[in-house]
């Protein structure tokens, strides 16, 4: 059996919503709630509702931020493994603000600590799985590439990290990115379209890859082929962590030999479970898209 190994960001996530209809730079009446979250923890977290065995890498300050992340991760039934950092860095916050509507208004990344991380020596087996999110630094990265692992994957958080991933992309064999980061990544426009992203993504050494816009079509690049996979509308609470579960599930679905579009299908089913809840966690979605565990 498979076990996964996600590399990246592990923090508090703390997210405001408007009741009505934003107006910027003024009060606005709404929400805050606060969880654990990050990249790496959403999708490790959802390797775990799906029944996964997952290893979750990430650093953590010597806080109650941390402590509470570190509780969290366990009782999800998550193998934590902590990386080693620069000391004196508190554990890292994203803080978001979405529209009634559940769509992102602006969001702060305070995640210092990440820029410390070393890794060492080798985290992984050979037949094991690995996946890593650009919150790391590059270096970093290349590191957790060069693991002995049986496949590689990485997914960009947002446009101003996505480059991160520039000299990695033919040490991949599936890439997650969106449109506007998959276009820094390329240093295109980003009103590039998605089908001249993946070609570009091609050139540059990806071999797969598969590129998000919202609730347009999905573009997967596979051996140089770009195909579309359509989204059906869904109800949205919140977009939190649904790219995340599309990552998780897609990759899940692949350690299980369903073909790149199949995988995909089923990472698109997770996505919209997940936005239709607040936060990107939800135990019970291996019965919600009907997988087996």
């Amino acid at each position: 059996m498979i076990r996964y190994h996600l590399f990246g960001a592990a923090h508090l996530d703390l997210i405001g919503q408007t009741e009505d209809l934003a107006t910027l730079g003024q009060s606005n009446p709404g929400t805050m709630r606060e969880a654990p979250g990050g990249a790496a923890l959403n999708v490790a977290s959802v390797f775990a509702a799906l029944g996964a065995r997952v290893t979750l890498h990430s650093a953590v300050g010597a806080d109650a931020a941390g402590a509470r992340v570190q509780a969290e991760v366990a009782s999800r039934g998550i193998a934590f493994g902590l990386l080693a950092s620069e000391l004196g860095h508190a554990t890292a916050t994203y803080t978001a603000i979405l529209d009634a509507d559940g769509e992102l208004i602006a969001a702060l990344s305070d995640m210092q600590i990440y820029a410390g991380v070393t890794v060492g020596g080798e985290l992984v087996s050979a037949e094991d799985w690995v996946h890593v999110d650009t919150n790391l630094p590059q270096d970093v990265i290349g590191a957790v590439l060069a693991q002995s692992a049986a496949h590689r994957s990485a997914m960009t958080v947002s446009a101003a990290k996505a480059p991160r991933l520039r000299e990695h992309l033919s040490a991949l064999d599936l890439l997650f990115t969106n449109r506007s980061e998959a276009a820094a990544l390329c240093d295109a426009p980003t009103e590039t379209g998605l089908g001249d992203l993946a070609a570009e993504l091609a050139k540059r050494g990806s071999r797969r890859a598969i590129i998000t816009d919202g609730s347009a079509p999905v573009a997967l690049l596979d051996a140089g082929a770009v195909t579309e996979i359509s989204v059906p509308p869904c109800a949205v609470k919140s977009v939190t962590g649904a790219g995340d579960a599309l990552t998780a599930a897609t990759l899940f679905a692949l350690g299980r030999s369903e073909p790149l579009a199949a995988a995909v299908q089923l990472g698109i089913q997770a996505a919209q479970a997940t936005l239709a809840v607040d936060g990107p966690y939800r135990a019970d979605l291996a019965q919600v898209i009907g997988v087996s565990t």
